[in-house]
């Protein structure tokens, strides 16, 4: 008796409260991936105003700048945006926010390439990463192939660091307030140290910038484009199987005098509130597996945003199925219904 009654639910309602789970969870994980792809270099996270600062010494100078020389004057100057750092293996970016204090900025963590796990170690239980003097807890693995880094840091101890350099790169991102900060950046090194040569550019110099077209996203689009067509497909052969589910309703109502509009009422709404159920329960789903730490750390996070978007997208494509299928349906409904009369 509940197998008969579990196979007329899946042969009914549940075939499509589990296809609009199971598209939902599918349409929420590629797009996330996909906007983790775009933001997963630095020049994804920075304005198109930022400027960068080139900065060229020779690092056995009596004068030469350290790294905690370079955070204090970003400190004095509450700036916003990014370092380059080359370390012997890799290159990459710190991010700093100096307009926060400092109760707002969280601890050091890390960004890296996979490449970059071997050169880890486990400090408290945490994979950890040592860069210019400073330990970093490494938060997430960057799978998607950003070619403008091989790590992303995250601190606002930079000033921490008496490590001298020999060359180094500056992204300045204060808004409106760019070309004043960068100018005050620029005179303090100088005076710092005369014998720098410092030269500046706008971020477009940075690779990557505004390239939405790498060989990874591209496979994600794809992904995303096949589940689309997939939705397309399947929402007009499921929703015409459960329409025809309920032809000996939509006859009852038609002998008890229902119009068109109500039969494509009854429809749209069934639709509606099986489409519903079927999100939620894909919603569920998807929560439930970000809480395995193990999916934002190698595959990034599942984003609102992309919920969202899965929802319109579903809810649009078929409410427009359901809604042309009703329409065909309740017209057929009145030819046999005049037949049997």
């Amino acid at each position: 008796l509940w197998g008969d009654n579990i196979r007329q639910l899946f042969n009914k309602s549940g075939m499509m409260i589990t296809f609009f789970a199971v598209t939902y969870f599918l349409c929420t994980f590629l797009i996330s991936m996909f906007l983790n792809s775009v933001s997963s270099g630095v020049a994804g996270r920075l304005s198109d105003n930022a400027e960068i600062i080139t900065v060229n010494q020779d690092r056995n100078s009596e004068s030469a700048l350290t790294y905690s020389d370079i955070g204090d004057i970003l400190s004095k100057y509450k700036a916003v945006g990014a370092i380059k750092l080359v370390i012997e293996y890799s290159s990459g970016y710190a991010l700093f926010d100096y307009e926060k204090t400092s109760s707002e900025n969280s601890a050091p963590t890390a960004v890296i390439k996979p490449e970059l796990e071997p050169y880890c170690m486990t400090i408290n239980g945490r994979k950890t990463i040592n860069f210019i003097g400073q330990n970093y807890t490494v938060s997430s693995i960057n799978i998607y192939g950003g070619k403008d880094s091989d790590f992303i840091l995250q601190s606002d101890k930079l000033s921490g660091s008496t490590v001298r350099f020999s060359g180094l790169t500056l992204i300045i991102d204060n808004k409106d307030k760019t070309p004043s900060v960068t100018e005050s950046i620029k005179s303090d090194i100088t005076g710092k140290n005369p014998d720098t040569n410092i030269r500046t550019d706008d971020i477009s110099k940075i690779a990557g910038k505004s390239n939405l077209f790498t060989s990874g996203n591209i496979v994600i689009i794809i992904a995303i484009l096949l589940i689309g067509l997939l939705i397309l497909m399947n929402s007009g052969v499921f929703t015409w199987s459960w329409i025809n589910s309920k032809r000996s309703e939509i006859m009852a109502r038609r002998i008890c005098g229902a119009d068109d509009a109500d039969i494509k009422k009854m429809i749209f709404i069934n639709f509606l509130m099986i489409s519903a159920v079927g999100i939620l329960i894909g919603f569920i789903v998807t929560l439930l597996l970000t809480l395995i730490p193990a999916v934002s750390y190698y595959l990034g996070n599942i984003r609102i945003s992309a919920g969202l978007i899965s929802v319109a997208f579903i809810l649009l494509i078929g409410g427009i199925i359901s809604y042309s299928l009703s329409d065909k349906y309740s017209h057929e409904q009145v030819i046999s219904l005049r037949r049997v009369l």
